[in-house]
């Protein structure tokens, strides 16, 4: 492994590089205090996720596991969508998930925040002008990547990737920003 990409398990109590206080390529406004924060836990700067949410893919099943994971530990996110819903899906999820989902996609976006864009990169759009740190979450099962997927890597401030094979492999093909292996989780209820 490179100095830059270590394994960070997401149920760990140290967050990803972007998401640590203070951390970022660009200045950052003063730190505020955010409602519904676990004071007991570091204070963080205000995340925007965006994804596919309410279809049945691994990326939008990621995406809701996540973002309600984050959520149950008070660790508030604003949630938008990046795709349209399948009809009929919401009524899949258990209503208590459901409501949590629902809780992020209408909480308000701050002024400023991280922005996490959880896709394939070729989806991925440019940082929001409000956006202080620009986080990429994505994966490709094959050995090579298109050149495009480096070119949309290398403009974020960071990319999580699914394991070391997808670190290696975007590293190889001239991914150059910080990254770091987040596996992904998996949901035993």
């Amino acid at each position: 492994k490179g100095t830059d990409c270590h394994a960070c398990p997401l149920s760990s109590s140290d967050l990803p590089h972007g998401l640590q206080r203070g951390v970022a390529s660009r200045p950052l406004p003063p730190l505020g205090v955010l409602p519904a924060v676990n004071v007991e836990k570091p204070l963080m700067r205000p995340v925007v996720w965006l994804g596919p949410v309410f279809e049945p893919t691994g990326y939008a099943d990621e995406v809701r596991g996540m973002v309600a994971a984050l959520e149950a530990k008070r660790l508030p996110v604003s949630l938008r969508s990046s795709s349209l819903a399948a009809s009929g899906f919401r009524e899949t999820l258990a209503p208590d998930h459901l409501t949590a989902l629902t809780r992020c996609i209408e909480r308000p976006v701050p002024g400023s925040f991280i922005q996490v864009q959880h896709a394939t990169i070729d989806s991925f759009v440019p940082a929001h002008d409000e956006s202080v740190y620009s986080v990429g979450r994505s994966m490709f099962e094959t050995d090579g990547l298109p050149s495009h997927w480096v070119a949309g890597a290398n403009v974020l401030d960071e990319l999580w990737v699914t394991g070391d094979f997808n670190a290696q492999t975007f590293r190889d093909a001239g991914v150059r920003v910080p990254m770091h292996v987040i596996p992904g989780g998996i949901d035993s209820e």
